[in-house]
């Protein structure tokens, strides 16, 4: 698959949705093999910030006219587009009627990987992008000079993706779309299996044939524990689970804890499959920094705590609230929380409920929605299903955080749950907080 590489070399790459977290990435990776990298999306995000500064043009619009013009004797450009773009996009229409033939985000990244000796590809309901940045950290550490493409930030870095040196290229493998299937790694990796997304897909069943596929196709496959991924027959008889050496290893390291400790075991073994000694990549885990909104400290001056993180599934949920109850016990627990898309609240609506009685106050704002969804239950029928201790509130950021400090007292942690927009919610907490600190000392 040199050749992919050679031929990427001066080519135009056109990036439909060039805004989102995989298709960012790949514009990244795409301009640093010298490709001419475009982009387009609909609206103005720190993506595509980073990327205008990196000298990457991106236009705010889908417009027929940012599809790059064919030239005489230069190859076709390429067009990739990303899962949430429709058929009926105007950029891909003008594309096909050039003879484009774009291609999935997906599609592309599977070319890429083949390209790479050794592509480590982090599949999962869960999980993914903190062990894909785990494995990157450890083998940045270790003097590997790996190529990486993580679906989030890592706390410290400037670039959550890098094309490497040709030699490891570590990544995550995306179940959502079903594109996972394409890729065909070194190492594969699923660290757990959940019904998330399954209401795409075609149920639970495609879901589990996805994974299975994707396991197949890997040279080597390591799959974590879960229900639904120990019960798999067809899973385990194409992957091996985590060696009990590196589960051992970590039980005595008390940086990594509760659902923490699961994630990093995979990336222990999966480090060690690369050849790292385990005492080496241990070490180097142990330095790893974090990824942005997961488990989040955003203040905390000993009496009131602010936490950030990504959960969004019901598996998610009551991972992140019995850790915080573990870590921090006793204290009463406020919980702000944003649906993640229409279908994922219709189908969990139950459950989410059941995790979210667990707080002692939860602050619901409205769905975070793609597309245009819309429907019911919504986060109103949600907050009245939790009943007294939930409100729904549907209030601008700062009035909103005004409203849950006059609510919280010293003592309390509150912490900001989910994976849409409502990061924005979290500066205003935290100024007002210090203000309350500076008020009280």
């Amino acid at each position: 698959m040199k050749n992919f590489l050679q031929n990427l070399r001066g080519r135009h790459c056109h990036f439909i949705g060039c805004g989102g977290a995989g298709m960012f990435c790949l514009c990244i990776i795409a301009e640093e093999l010298g490709a001419i990298v475009s982009g387009s999306d609909i609206i103005e995000s720190k993506n595509t910030e980073h990327l205008k500064k990196l000298g990457i043009p991106v236009q705010l619009e889908h417009s027929p006219q940012n599809i790059p013009l064919a030239e005489p004797a230069h190859p076709l450009p390429l067009v990739i587009r990303s899962s949430a773009i429709s058929d009926a996009n105007p950029e891909l229409e003008a594309a096909k009627k050039a003879g484009m033939n774009p291609m999935l985000r997906g599609e592309f990244l599977a070319l890429f990987a083949k390209s790479c000796r050794r592509t480590v590809a982090v599949a999962g309901s869960h999980g993914k992008t903190t062990v894909t940045s785990m494995i990157s950290h450890a083998a940045r550490r270790c003097g590997l000079n790996p190529g990486y493409m993580i679906g989030g930030k890592v706390a410290s870095w400037e670039s959550p993706a890098s094309a490497g040196n040709g030699d490891i290229f570590v990544t995550e493998a995306d179940e959502s779309d079903g594109t996972l299937v394409h890729l065909q790694p070194y190492l594969g990796i699923i660290t757990n299996i959940d019904d998330d997304h399954s209401w795409a897909h075609g149920g639970i069943e495609r879901i589990h044939a996805n994974f299975a596929k994707f396991a197949s196709n890997s040279k080597t496959a390591i799959y974590g524990e879960s229900e639904l991924a120990n019960n798999e027959h067809q899973l385990a008889l194409q992957a091996r689970t985590v060696s009990p050496e590196c589960i051992a290893s970590l039980r005595e390291n008390r940086k990594f804890r509760g659902f923490q400790m699961k994630n990093a075991a995979v990336a222990l073994d999966a480090l060690c499959e690369l050849g790292i000694p385990l005492r080496e990549a241990l070490d180097a885990l142990e330095s790893f920094p974090g990824v942005e909104r997961r488990m989040s400290v955003r203040f905390d001056d000993g009496s009131m705590t602010l936490i950030e993180d990504y959960a969004h599934h019901p598996t998610e949920i009551s991972a992140s609230i019995d850790f915080l109850k573990e870590e921090y016990p006793g204290r009463r627990t406020v919980i702000v929380f944003q649906p993640h898309r229409q279908a994922r609240l219709e189908k969990y609506f139950k459950e989410l409920a059941c995790e979210l009685r667990k707080a002692d106050k939860v602050f619901i704002v409205p769905v975070f929605a793609a597309w245009g969804e819309r429907g019911r239950p919504d986060s109103a029928d949600l907050a009245a299903e939790l009943g007294k201790s939930a409100e729904f509130c549907d209030l601008p950021w700062e009035t909103l955080s005004d409203m849950i400090l006059s609510f919280a007292n010293s003592g309390d942690l509150i912490a900001v749950i989910g994976a849409g927009d409502i990061d924005m919610l979290v500066p205003y907490l935290r100024d007002g907080m210090r203000k309350l600190s500076s008020n009280i000392s």
